[in-house]
């Protein structure tokens, strides 16, 4: 399974956020976005199940 990118202009665009490079937790450190999702620990598990892991500044 392949995670598809949303379209430039899509409604979450500022809001919700996708990275496929392996940054870490203090990279993400005064992002406005609400979540970024993290596309290289994005697992799919089982081949019924979803892992997505996101950041978030506090």
């Amino acid at each position: 399974m392949r995670f598809v990118k949303p379209p430039p202009r899509d409604p979450l665009q500022g809001i919700l956020g996708y990275s496929d490079e392996p940054l870490v937790s203090s990279d993400y450190q005064g992002d406005p976005r609400s979540s970024i999702i993290d596309g290289l620990s994005t697992l799919v598990i089982g081949g019924n199940m979803v892992k997505i892991l996101a950041w978030y500044d506090q």
